[in-house]
């Protein structure tokens, strides 16, 4: 590109000496008497004011001539350079260069770093390009028409500002090296802005002012879901693209689930608890006064809960969860006594406002370490003045503050994100269980489960075990 660009303004520079030497040769064949005495007749401001007569041109031997066209080749690049760095760095998305900031590599990181700060001062930048440009663009048609006539002039500026100032040097900033031109190009950008600082400077404040500061790129939620959903991979173009160029873009893009789940969770934060509670009327529940027997574990099985709340006098008194599994190997001395009476560890029950989002649910599992919580029909974000920046931990209640209305768990804050319905997390896949004495162990296959509702297979042996589950 560069070499072509030199040899084309050599070009040029030839084809400009060739015409002016036709011009001299010809005035020389052609002058006579008469026209010297018309030409003498002619007004001075006349002259001047159509750009001079053709006895003021310079010749190619004059040294003035190769001057003035070593500026207009030189304003005409400067021209291309102050038009594509122009589309170049303004047509440069803030927003790609933090990307490039945070998670590019060393090179990007470095190219980036460098051009923010002038992007930055968004109008500053506009102001000073736009002037040099306009400052090369007036200047040169003055120096060609000291070396060709008038109407030469016009046309050879207009080409070479269209072809070498417009079109190349645009199509140039604007391609695959857009970033790193900007960044090799940053001390040139930086210069002009000194220079020309006393002139752009006040320009650039107004229309700061009048226009507002321009911002950074930032997505709505809704606009961050459809550029998601834009990096889609759509199957049939990549079913046309298999056997292409562009077949690693299908490894770059997103699958169908993976923008789903994106979206899903985008969508947490708006999305209240009480959309996927299970109301405190279906929740199955204990008291701490029932007594620990064959008929409470039968109860619990069927039931199919692993985490189950123990409430003391009502259900809206609460206690703590009793974890299922922990009855598995109760002792003797247990029978016939109460939950209460027993002193089986319950966890603390994790109560939570009405208005906490399904996000702020699964923060507060996170941060709790539990996957259950009771829902009351409190409501906290109301009495907030900015509910964006509410924290979480206001929104976890006391005990015995408010009615409870409702329950959720950890899986339905994965149900929610995928979208789907899930099994029961007690039996995903084969289950280790001890038998006997001997230590020895066993898997029990999902495909051919217990039928919970058949009371009597908790209370036979179970083949290569040495006593039942549940013991009357």
């Amino acid at each position: 590109m560069k070499k072509s660009l030199i040899s084309t303004f050599l070009l040029l520079g030839i084809a400009l000496a060739a015409a002016s030497n036709l011009r001299e040769e010809r005035n020389e064949r052609f002058l006579v008497e008469d026209s010297k005495d018309t030409i003498a007749n002619i007004p001075s401001d006349f002259s001047e004011s159509h750009g001079g007569s053709d006895s003021e041109r310079l010749p190619p031997s004059d040294p003035a001539f190769w001057f003035y066209l070593a500026c207009a080749v030189g304003l005409c690049c400067m021209a291309g350079m102050m038009s594509g760095l122009t589309v170049g760095y303004l047509s440069i998305d803030q927003l790609e260069l933090e990307i490039k900031m945070r998670n590019g590599t060393d090179e990007e990181k470095r190219h980036a770093s460098i051009i923010m700060p002038i992007l930055s001062r968004h109008h500053l930048l506009l102001s000073t390009l736009l002037v040099a440009n306009a400052f090369a663009m007036e200047c040169l048609p003055i120096c060609l028409d000291k070396i060709v006539p008038s109407y030469m002039a016009v046309i050879i500026s207009t080409i070479g500002v269209v072809v070498f100032g417009e079109i190349i040097p645009q199509a140039v900033c604007t391609g695959p090296k857009q970033i790193e031109i900007a960044a090799w190009l940053a001390p040139t950008v930086k210069i002009l802005i000194l220079f020309l600082y006393p002139i752009c400077y006040p320009t650039s404040r107004a229309l700061d002012y009048f226009l507002g500061i321009h911002g950074k790129t930032r997505f709505m939620k809704k606009d961050l879901k459809t550029l998601i959903e834009l990096h889609q991979i759509d199957k049939n173009e990549a079913a046309n693209n298999e056997h292409g160029h562009h077949d690693t873009e299908k490894y770059t893009q997103l699958t169908a689930e993976e923008t789903k789940v994106i979206n899903s969770t985008i969508d947490l934060r708006d999305t209240p608890v009480t959309k996927e509670m299970e109301t405190i009327d279906k929740v199955f529940m204990l008291s701490n006064q029932a007594k620990i027997d064959s008929d409470m574990i039968k109860r619990i099985a069927r039931s199919g809960f692993s985490k189950i709340p123990v409430y003391r006098n009502n259900k809206n008194d609460v206690i703590g969860i009793l974890k299922a599994k922990t009855l598995i190997d109760y002792q003797d001395k247990y029978l016939n006594k109460t939950i209460s009476e027993a002193g089986i560890p319950l966890t603390p029950p994790l109560i939570v406002a009405s208005d906490t989002s399904m996000l702020e649910m699964l923060m507060l599992f996170q941060e709790k370490r539990t996957a259950i919580a009771l829902i009351s029909e409190q409501k906290i974000k109301e009495k907030s003045a900015d509910s964006g920046l509410f924290s979480r931990r206001n929104l976890v209640l006391e005990k015995d503050s408010q009615k409870l209305i409702g329950l959720i768990s950890l899986k339905d804050i994965f149900e929610e994100i995928l979208e789907s319905k899930m099994a029961d997390d007690d039996v995903h896949g084969p289950v280790t269980i001890f038998s006997g004495p001997g230590g020895q162990k066993r898997k029990l296959k999902p495909q051919t489960p217990v039928n919970l509702e058949d009371a009597e297979a908790f209370e036979k042996p179970e083949k290569g075990l040495s006593q039942p589950l549940i013991r009357k």
